[in-house]
């Protein structure tokens, strides 16, 4: 409320524009701009046709920097208004409402330009087909842009047409990926793909080479994985100095916990400010994995850290989470979360020199300071660091918190109850998974909409409908859900998003499923690649070849498997921006296990066998008699066994999990 009213304040003199009854923080924040902007509605881009107008589709979303100061120097401006308001249907996106339009035109952005970001800004013909794309722009660069393609409109249409049908095509083809019959991949392939990979690693501070550098949670998630079951050193000291550098650098938040969305540097040290929710979520998922695998106490501290971040201050009354908060606070990007060095003398308490030890405060913008969180810290300094850490807190609390952005996105939140599911297997703390099965229910209860899943709702209720990555990311946190608790429920819910996914979205000539069910678009789309999201396509197989493998339901493995041979050579081709495809083709070059433990003491076993070594399959487990086909006919009402199986193939049972280990060769 505080941010709807900051800004009615501001352009009280201004006449609102058609944004004003939105829900979105995003394009309400646009809602007094002199730009007389529209929602993206049938009505309005028909608008666009009835006057011959060329459109502009502006995308952004509430927590972008550089949205708000393109906004500022743009959108606020009279003059361009004008420009705007007088030749063109100007359409405002919130990205995180829309994800199938900013695709759509992100991939015209980088046909046109090769890059990426937002703010995401086209020129498009009256039927949507885009002749321009670019992202920030200033006033002068922006009015140059629109006279220049006002002017081609106006006196050779035909050349911007063709143009649009060109760049058009491109979208279309991007999506070309012709069915494959057959392919056969040996642990050789990958590791061949996995040499390539290493050409992009920045082998000093991590991550992949760039001056940016994004969190990327599939790549570490991936990498993880192949170390373990390749026992590459190469890939193993890449992963630890890849998560120790996130850690312990500025694009973590030492004080308060969790991650920001990106570092503007290549050595993770200054972030952009924004805290995105499936950032936070996943790098549950990927510390936890860490953990498990190399037992680092300040991964679990992280996991810590991160959860009491997102309870504390990203959690609604009801129980969703929220998606963002901005970069932006106290009249400056990232105010709220770094200090002056006067306020770091008044924390230190002329305890300085450990001070700086302690935090290794990075300079930010001359003036300020960014406090870090230091892997080695001597037990005798607990105390004062406790006593730091309030202080540190005390002052955030007299600033004025980041503007956060209360859209309940069903992805995300999905994403978040896998990412407390993954902390619940590493640190044993059922806390975290009560906290998974009460935001899971709360999505079953409240993200439908007349029976339908929706992508989000707002505050209000207003909803937009589901996309692919809604279904996929649920189906994905049942299916955890289901393997912590063995409860059934999960198992119903987890098949229900994976058959309503198959029958809203998957394309039977391409092989994959598409991003959006309806084809109002200038292109269908199929996501394929990771980003800072999962791709749900790759998401959706995982799950099927999971669940193949506990059901022994063929026409499941089939589709994973034909998902994988429609894809594998994206993956051959830039492994870097395809590691799903790579996770899941390592279940076929390595052994996949399904352990059945079965008896009165299955799940005190399936706990130990979680907590033992990470295994490469799925572990299930049993206290009663059961039908399903790991456990049909195993049950003994007085003996405990645990079965290791491969493909409905089953080793004689054993009742240790040391002598299942061994017989998986892991002694």
């Amino acid at each position: 409320m505080v941010y709807f009213c900051f800004c009615f304040l501001l352009t009280a003199q201004q006449k609102p524009n058609a944004l004003l009854e939105e829900t979105s923080p995003y394009l309400q924040s646009h809602a007094y701009n002199p730009v007389n902007w529209y929602p993206w509605r049938t009505t309005f881009l028909e608008k666009a046709k009835d006057e011959n107008k060329l459109l502009i589709i502006s995308i952004g979303y509430a927590s972008c920097h550089w949205c708000h100061v393109m906004a500022q120097e743009s959108f606020e401006d009279e003059t361009v208004a004008k420009v705007m308001n007088s030749s063109f249907i100007n359409i405002k996106v919130d990205r995180e409402e829309r994800p199938d339009i900013d695709q759509i035109y992100m991939r015209a952005l980088q046909l046109i330009k090769g890059e990426g970001g937002w703010p995401l800004n086209v020129v498009a013909l009256p039927d949507g087909r885009p002749i321009y794309a670019g992202t920030y722009h200033s006033k002068t660069q922006w009015i140059s842009v629109l006279k220049q393609l006002e002017e081609l409109y106006k006196k050779e249409p035909e050349k911007a047409v063709a143009f649009a049908e060109k760049i058009t095509k491109g979208i279309k083809e991007l999506n070309l990926i012709a069915p494959k019959e057959a392919i056969d991949i040996t642990n050789k392939d990958i590791d061949k793909i996995q040499q390539k990979l290493y050409q992009t690693w920045d082998i000093r501070y991590g991550g992949l080479k760039g001056t940016e550098k994004f969190l990327l949670p599939q790549n570490l998630l991936y990498n993880i994985k192949y170390a373990n079951l390749s026992k590459d050193t190469i890939t193993l000291a890449h992963n630890k100095r890849t998560l120790n550098n996130i850690l312990f650098n500025g694009v973590f938040d030492a004080v308060d916990g969790g991650f920001y969305r990106y570092s503007t540097d290549s050595m993770w040290q200054v972030p952009h400010f924004e805290k995105m929710l499936y950032d936070n979520a996943q790098m549950l998922s990927v510390y936890a994995e860490a953990y498990n695998q190399y037992k680092e106490l300040a991964y679990k501290e992280a996991i810590i850290q991160t959860i009491g971040f997102l309870k504390h201050t990203m959690k609604n009354q009801n129980g969703g989470y929220f998606a963002s908060l901005h970069a932006d606070s106290n009249g400056m990007e990232g105010g709220y979360y770094v200090y002056s060095s006067d306020e770091l003398k008044t924390v230190a308490q002329k305890k300085e020199t450990l001070f700086k030890v302690i935090y290794n405060p990075i300079p930010f913008e001359e003036t300020f300071y960014i406090i870090t969180k230091n892997k080695l810290v001597p037990k005798k300094h607990k105390a004062q660091i406790t006593e730091w850490n309030k202080a540190l807190v005390k002052i955030r609390k007299n600033k004025q918190m980041p503007l956060k952005d209360r859209k309940i996105i069903t992805s995300w939140n999905a994403l978040l109850v896998k990412g407390y599911v993954d902390a619940y297997r590493a640190l044993a703390n059922e806390s975290y998974l009560k906290e998974a099965e009460n935001l899971f229910a709360y999505l079953i209860n409240n993200q439908f909409y007349n029976g339908e899943l929706v992508h989000l709702k707002s505050e209000n209720g207003n909803h937009v409908n589901a996309f692919v990555e809604d279904y996929a990311y649920l189906a994905d946190a049942a299916t955890a859900l289901y393997l912590a608790t063995q409860n059934e429920a999960y198992q119903v819910y987890a098949l229900q998003f994976l058959e309503a996914s198959k029958e809203l979205f998957y394309d039977k000539e391409e092989g994959l499923f598409k991003y959006a069910s309806n084809n109002q678009l200038v292109s269908k789309i199929y996501k394929t690649n990771d980003d800072v999201l999962p791709s749900p396509t790759l998401v959706l197989a995982d799950n099927y070849f999971k669940w193949g493998h506990i059901l022994y339901q063929k026409a499941y493995l089939q589709m994973a498997e034909q998902i994988l041979k429609n894809t594998y050579n994206l993956y051959q081709d830039q492994p870097e921006h395809y590691p799903s495809i790579g996770a899941l083709a390592l279940n076929y070059t390595y052994p996949f296990y399904e352990i059945a433990i079965v008896g009165p003491k299955a799940e005190s076993l399936a706990a130990e066998f979680n907590r033992a070594k990470p295994i490469n399959g799925i572990i299930v487990y049993s206290t009663i008699a059961n039908d399903q086909p790991l456990f049909k006919g195993r049950y003994e009402p007085n003996q405990t066994y645990i079965y290791v199986c491969q493909n409905n193939s089953c080793k004689l049972p054993v009742e240790t999990v040391e002598e299942a280990l061994f017989q998986m060769d892991f002694n």
